[in-house]
């Protein structure tokens, strides 16, 4: 009885009137947006294309192992399936970016490919969760009622092109035929909407891999009707590709190309008559593109050639269209590199969104084939050597263990894989097994030791009496093995002679590059002694105790006979920075400003640390930054430390929001800081974010500052605290905005003589960059120590009313000899232009300032020089009518 092929979509109509849902995915990006996207990213062709096929020499392969790159694909597959409950459980996102994107062609790409590892690898079990709550989403949307009522559709050709590939695959591996009906369902479709070939760019196309799947599907269901079915569409893309074999090249739209169309001919027309194919195929496949070019999607424009450079090869056993498919997997495996997650992008070099389509694309369309064609049974690949990087020197008095990653690249497992190293006479050895698409590491041990100072070269190889592919297992490594030295010397304070218990870490510096090589680690006595090999190295002393902080020799020789000789002093630091906020990166707020003023500071992280406890005893001074303040900092017994480290006479600065709210009542706000309680939490009005001085303020000299969280401030100022100075004994240095609110207090004990400063809020927020009139960071920072007798900052101050200014142009450096930071004040008669910079003893301009106008009166500036040698330096000074210049020895 003969068939119409509206009676081959009954079954497909039975499913509708029985029950099955129809509903509707998230649409694929309609060709018209695609359109939109090419216009506004034009590609580029070379109109110099040369087609790889029959060329005369095969193009060089990258060393990619297929089945281990193939289960990483498969895997990051899995990653993107949606695992919650609910309408799109089961369903396969379509990118890492597009994760609301979920639809029936993704899902059933993923289903098909796991499916085929299963029957590759023997494992049923590996993706079986995954194949399952695939099928559960594919019924609740099927393929072929995707993206409206319009009947025939590329798009639920495409998808049920995969639906025939997804059911036959499952059903091949698990033998499961529950789902048959869903495969010939689709087939219906396809057989009964036959797409119009000149309908729109992409009917030729979809119309192809139609042609190609139900081919595949009716051989496999015995069908001749959709054999013949199949036949027929192919016929018509064939006629359509012999019309204008040009569009074999460059013809790409959507996610399809002319690939697509010439795998659906090769496939339903010759697929079981080569002879026929290998007379057709030659006229027309030197038109047919390898690489797609540039633009949107352009990966699974070219994954389409390799799937048709699979199917020809599979007719005329060449060699080269084996390459041209090679070509295109290594090309898609390459884009892999950057974040190696098995993902593909659709778009060349976007690897931030790997797409699951395209991944599932590759694995069909060119990695089984070229599996299938090229991969033994049996194959252990030594990848890599994880450590020891043979860029690097080795030192002969070192053990050297190794670590290998090794690959079951092969299609069977492998037991008992042989890793072995050899140095002349000198072998190591150990074993693995690996499972199919497996990866395994080799730590090689006990170790060994080189007997000779000279370019040495190991070899790695692995052993398997069954290994098939013994090209990919042997590594050879040289390295350059150096001579040790002994170096010693002492670490001490030079105050009281006593050794620095600290440790000696030793950076060599090698290839334009420098690596931490060896740590060394004194005693209380600070002798400290150990073998370094030959060579330049940077030296970092780092105490292990406070209030030491580290010490570096850029450059040490260590040449034949060592070095015994070096002495290290690590003098005290007076400046305590307490950073009790691990919630913010605050940090570099203040050791910014805190190399520039050149003060030797020790940091404590209290939230990494603990409680300084009576740490804070060492040093002369302290900045207590409570960042974004919480429940969990600024403990009680924090406070005993403080007030005790008070009654020595020590110096606090004491920063951060919220310390109010919570420690008002608090005795050492009284006492220590002479803070009262007041209105708490300011916030809101941005004029409060401007911070003005006060006449006869001898802290911050009545200058005003900015809290914004801009121009290099930190914007972490949500709600800053009221300091009311208590029993009027404490000074308010700063207020909020223009209102009575203080902002800060500072307080210096009549008796004891220390000297505290409350900040209501956190002085990292204060900008570093503020417009003119307001001052930095900096400025406020180096007022208050200098005010707590830290530093010497001499500071020309005009009592109110006073006309005393500068009579004449005036440059002062100090100190000299400096080390790294310099500090240079200008005194201007007048309003100027100024222009100051720095050159080398060659005259070489090594600094500059950008020339400003400058009004009259005293002006600050600070050269950081830690990038230049020692030396005699020149600053120069520049005004409209007059020059200055000084002389500055840097002392490293």
């Amino acid at each position: 009885m003969t068939r119409t092929r509206a009676t081959h979509f009954a079954l497909f109509l039975l499913l509708l009137v029985t029950g099955y849902s129809v509903s509707f995915a998230t649409p694929h990006v309609s060709p018209e947006e695609l359109d939109q996207q090419l216009q506004a990213h034009p590609r580029s062709f070379s109109p110099e294309h040369t087609p790889l096929f029959y060329t005369n020499e095969l193009n060089e392969l990258d060393e990619y192992e297929y089945v281990l790159r193939m289960v990483e694909a498969l895997d990051f597959m899995a990653s993107l399936q949606v695992t919650d409950q609910g309408a799109d459980f089961g369903g396969m996102m379509e990118g890492e970016q597009d994760l609301d994107i979920i639809q029936t062609d993704n899902t059933q790409e993923a289903l098909r490919d796991w499916s085929y590892f299963g029957r590759l690898s023997g494992d049923t079990t590996r993706y079986r969760d995954n194949i399952d709550a695939a099928w559960e989403y594919i019924l609740n949307f099927p393929a072929y009622d995707e993206e409206g009522d319009v009947n025939p559709y590329y798009y639920r050709v495409h998808n049920c092109g995969w639906g025939l590939m997804a059911t036959m695959e499952y059903m091949e591996t698990y033998g499961d035929s529950t789902y048959l009906w869903y495969g010939d369902s689709c087939a219906s479709y396809i057989d009964t909407y036959r797409l119009p070939i000149n309908g729109n760019a992409i009917n030729p196309l979809a119309a192809g891999y139609g042609a190609g799947t139900l081919y595949i599907y009716g051989v496999w269901r015995q069908n001749q009707d959709w054999i013949d079915a199949a036949q027929e569409i192919a016929t018509d893309v064939q006629g359509w590709i012999e019309a204008d074999p040009s569009r074999l090249h460059n013809y790409e739209t959507w996610a399809m190309s002319a690939g697509t169309a010439m795998w659906g001919v090769v496939t339903a027309l010759y697929r079981d008559d080569h002879e026929a194919g290998a007379e057709w195929i030659p006229q027309f496949v030197d038109s047919l593109d390898v690489y797609s070019g540039v633009g949107n999607w352009n990966n699974s424009w070219t994954v389409w050639y390799g799937h048709a450079w699979t199917a020809i090869h599979s007719i005329l056993d060449d060699p080269q269209s084996l390459a041209n498919a090679h070509e295109v997997v290594d090309f898609l495996l390459d884009q892999d590199e950057p974040d190696r997650d098995g993902g593909i992008p659709a778009t060349e070099g976007i690897h931030q969104n790997d797409q699951s389509w395209t991944t599932a694309y590759m694995v069909w369309y060119t990695m089984e084939p070229i599996i299938a064609e090229t991969n033994p049974q049996y194959d252990a690949t030594l990848l890599s050597l994880d450590n020891h990087d043979p860029d690097w020197p080795l030192f002969q008095d070192d053990t050297f263990n190794f670590d290998l990653t090794i690959g079951n690249s092969g299609l069977y497992p492998l037991d008992s894989i042989i890793v072995q190293m050899q140095y002349g006479p000198f072998t190591f050895a150990d074993t693995v097994d690996l499972e199919f698409g497996q990866y395994g590491t080799v730590h090689l041990e006990p170790g060994w030791m080189p007997d000779e100072t000279s370019d040495v070269e190991l070899e790695f190889t692995l052993i398997h009496p069954d290994d098939g592919n013994p090209a990919n297992n042997t590594l050879n490594v040289t390295y350059n093995v150096l001579p040790v030295e002994r170096v010693a010397g002492m670490i001490y304070d030079p105050d009281s002679t006593d050794g620095v218990l600290s440790r000696l870490d030793a950076y060599l510096y090698w290839n334009e590059s420098d690596s931490l090589y060896r740590s060394i680690e004194n005693d209380t006595t600070g002798e400290f002694s150990g073998m370094l090999g030959r060579g330049t190295y940077r030296l970092e002393f780092v105490p292990l105790a406070p209030p030491y902080t580290p010490r570096v020799i850029d450059s040490l020789e260590i040449n034949e006979g060592g070095v015994d000789d070096i002495e290290i002093e690590l003098t005290r630091a007076p400046l305590l920075l307490v950073l009790e906020d691990g919630n913010g990166d605050y940090e570099r707020y203040y050791t910014e400003v805190l190399d520039s003023l050149d003060i030797d500071t020790y940091i404590w992280k209290s939230y990494e640390y603990g409680i300084p406890d009576d740490t804070i005893k060492y040093f002369h001074s302290v900045i207590w930054s409570c960042g974004d303040l919480d429940d969990h900092i600024l403990a009680m017994s924090n406070w005993s430390e403080i007030n005790s480290f008070l009654q020595e006479g020590g110096s606090i600065l004491l920063t951060g929001q919220n310390i109010q709210d919570k420690w008002h009542g608090f005795s050492i706000l009284r006492n220590g800081f002479r803070v009262d309680e007041g209105t708490l939490g300011i916030t809101g009005d941005p004029s409060l974010r401007i911070l003005h001085g006060v006449d006869g303020d001898t802290v911050v000299y009545n200058d005003s500052l900015i809290i914004f969280g801009i121009n290099g401030g930190a914007n972490n100022q949500v709600a800053p605290d009221e300091a009311v100075p208590a029993d009027n004994e404490a000074m308010p240095i700063l207020y909020y905005g223009h209102s009575d609110s203080v902002a800060a207090v500072a307080f210096q004990h009549p008796e004891i003589g220390y000297h505290t400063v409350f900040c209501g809020f956190g002085v990292e927020a204060i900008n570093s960059q503020p417009p003119d009139g307001y001052i930095t960071r900096v400025d406020f920072l180096r007022r208050v120590l200098a005010w707590f007798e830290l530093i010497d900052d001499t500071v020309n101050v005009q009592e109110p009313g006073s006309t005393l200014l500068p009579t004449e142009l005036a440059l002062k450096t100090w100190p000299n000899p400096f080390n790294h930071v310099l500090r240079l004040e200008v005194a201007l008669p007048m309003k100027s232009e100024v222009e100051i910079k720095v050159f080398d003893i060659l005259g070489r301009e090594v600094a500059a300032w950008e020339p400003r106008t400058m009004s009259t009166g005293l002006h600050r500036f600070t050269w950081n020089a830690t990038n230049l040698a020692s030396g005699t330096y020149f600053v120069r000074i520049r005004t409209q009518n007059q020059q200055l210049v000084k002389k500055a020895l840097l002392l490293k």
